[in-house]
C-alpha cells in the first residue's frame, strides 16, 4: 500500500490576516498611499495621440504616466 505523501503547508501560511485600512473614496486611497503630495489630472487625448503615445512608451518600456510626468517636467523645467 502507498504512503500518504501529503505535506502540511498551513504552517507557513499567516494566521491572521494582515489588517487592512478601510477608505471611503478612491482620493481618499490616494491620500492613503502619497499622502497630499499628488493631484490626479484627466485629459481627453485624441485616438491617434493615444497610439502614438501608446508606441512610443512601449519602444521604451515605460508606462504612459511616466512619459507624459517626464514630458513635462522637461518642457517646464522641473
Amino acid at each position: 500500500m502507498a504512503k500518504d505523501r501529503r505535506t502540511d503547508f498551513s504552517s507557513l501560511m499567516p494566521q491572521q490576516p494582515a489588517p487592512t485600512k478601510q477608505v471611503k473614496s478612491a482620493d481618499e486611497a490616494i491620500r492613503a498611499i502619497h499622502g497630499d503630495k499628488t493631484k490626479r489630472i484627466t485629459l481627453d487625448i485624441a485616438l491617434p495621440l493615444h497610439a502614438k503615445i501608446k508606441m512610443r512608451c512601449f519602444e521604451q518600456g515605460i508606462t504612459m504616466k511616466d512619459f507624459l510626468l517626464d514630458l513635462a517636467a522637461r518642457e517646464l523645467g522641473v
